[in-house]
């Protein structure tokens, strides 16, 4: 799902530097942030926690959140993991911004499907990208009742204690594997071929305020 921070050595120098790099990606493009924890629960991210004003994350396509959202242009960004095709609004009616960002990695989906839905709160660089909706800010929450804004101490009262944690980032990653295919050689474990699913969330805390939120529902890889 994530890059893990070991991959970047664990001194506070890396891990500055890293988070600083992971906050321009959110600022000028809208992500993504591929900075991430290597410990995970199993099963999927519960259904409360993936679905905004109605729009439920499950390997959905573009078509279906313009049916909630409205009309916008898909546009892209990055290269290789990076790489993603993407649709993004802004509230018309708003006293501090709050950007709502669909993304489909590429690589992965062919950039059809989307497996990310960002909010982002404060300015960005890409808003000519966007597109206004109807949408109200305080519509932008999950079902399970997370937004920006919110305290650390809210957050934690819905989501528990996170599978990992980096410099003001929390994880809540979920893992669920099943069988393959018959014949593979390439994705065998203890002599059974298995595929991986991922879910999670990664929020972003400032100040003990919760600044962005990715929620993330892959399909499974080998």
């Amino acid at each position: 799902m994530a890059i893990t921070s070991s991959a970047f050595g664990n001194t506070d120098k890396y891990k500055a530097l890293h988070l600083e790099k992971c906050e321009e990606k959110i600022k000028q493009v809208g992500g993504p942030c591929l900075y991430g924890s290597g410990n995970s629960y199993k099963g999927n991210l519960p259904e409360q926690h993936r679905i905004i004003n109605g729009f439920l994350l499950q390997g959905n396509s573009f078509m279906e959140a313009e049916q909630i959202f409205g009309e916008a242009p898909l546009w892209h960004s990055g290269d290789a993991a990076a790489s993603e095709t993407k649709a993004c609004y802004i509230p018309e009616s708003q006293k501090e911004k709050i950007v709502l960002v669909f993304a489909s990695n590429s690589e992965m989906s062919g950039g059809d499907v989307i497996g990310k839905v960002r909010l982002i709160k404060g300015s960005i660089d890409f808003s000519n990208q966007c597109r206004a909706t109807l949408i109200k800010p305080e519509n932008l929450r999950t079902e399970s009742g997370i937004y920006l804004g919110m305290s650390l101490a809210e957050f934690k009262n819905i989501m528990g204690e996170p599978s990992g944690t980096n410099d003001g980032l929390l994880f809540y990653v979920y893992c669920e594997r099943k069988p393959y295919k018959a014949g593979d050689t390439w994705c065998v474990e203890d002599g059974e071929s298995l595929a991986t699913r991922c879910s999670g969330i990664s929020a972003r805390f400032s100040n003990g305020i919760l600044q962005w939120l990715t929620i993330g529902f892959g399909d499974y890889v080998c």
